[in-house]
């Protein structure tokens, strides 16, 4: 009973709509953790996502055009044009934040390879037109639902159609936060998962370093402690 739920479309809809609105609400908690502090942004913009999933899969158009052998081989050519885009943005961002190789950060690769699915692709090509044709079909929806006589099936739909535009809504901000402070984000996820805080080097640095990252030549990326500067000093 406790995974039914991922079986029928509109419960798992129901289900990712209501952990959408506990990530909102855990906005409202003080939070001591760096990571934890992420959780409404990380679930305003990954459930959305995993929500505009559920329906595009579990459509009979989705299922007619991969049962087509030249439709999949156009589905695998998007996927590949994706990649290329994905890496592209990757590794600029990572050139403009440490100046070096993006090879010697693998996971930080993979996160913003993930994350421009949602900034790069998401965001411009579903949500802002769901919320543009929300904005100006509500413009036209609400008067007349308030100048007809309201049912309580009307009334329900009303109260669906406002949850759902202030939830894009508030997606999409949260998308544009993303964004914004993407960089920042990337540099974390860097300093946690590629960078090393344990090393065998013996040479005496001018500044005071807690992380590096290893070089080819022989040198390390250091992170300067309290900072966002990252030198590079040789390792013996």
């Amino acid at each position: 009973m406790l995974i039914d739920w991922i079986f029928n479309k509109k419960k798992s809809t129901y289900v990712l709509t209501a952990m959408l609105v506990i990530c909102y609400a855990s906005a409202l908690l003080p939070h001591g953790v760096f990571w934890l502090a992420l959780l409404p942004l990380i679930g305003a913009t990954v459930i959305p996502f995993a929500i505009f999933l559920v329906w595009i899969s579990d459509s009979e158009i989705f299922g007619k055009i991969l049962s087509r052998r030249w439709t999949t081989v156009v589905v695998t050519g998007i996927m590949v044009v994706y990649g290329m885009f994905a890496n592209t943005f990757a590794n600029s961002l990572i050139n403009e934040l440490f100046k070096v190789d993006p090879a010697h950060f693998a996971v930080t690769r993979i996160f913003l390879t993930t994350v421009y699915l949602l900034i790069g692709i998401f965001q411009p090509l579903v949500m802002l037109p769901i919320g543009v044709a929300l904005l100006l079909f509500g413009g036209f929806l609400i008067p007349v639902i308030l100048l007809m006589d309201i049912e309580k099936k009307s009334l329900r739909y009303f109260g669906i159609f406002i949850f759902a535009s202030v939830l894009i809504s508030a997606s999409s901000h949260s998308l544009s936060l993303l964004e914004r402070h993407l960089p920042l984000l990337t540099e974390q996820v860097a300093l946690n998962s590629d960078f090393n805080e344990n090393h065998r080097c013996t040479a005496l640095w001018p500044r005071n370093v807690d992380k590096v990252v290893f070089l080819q030549d022989g040198s390390v990326l250091a992170h300067i402690s309290g900072t966002r500067n990252y030198e590079i000093f040789p390792c013996n």
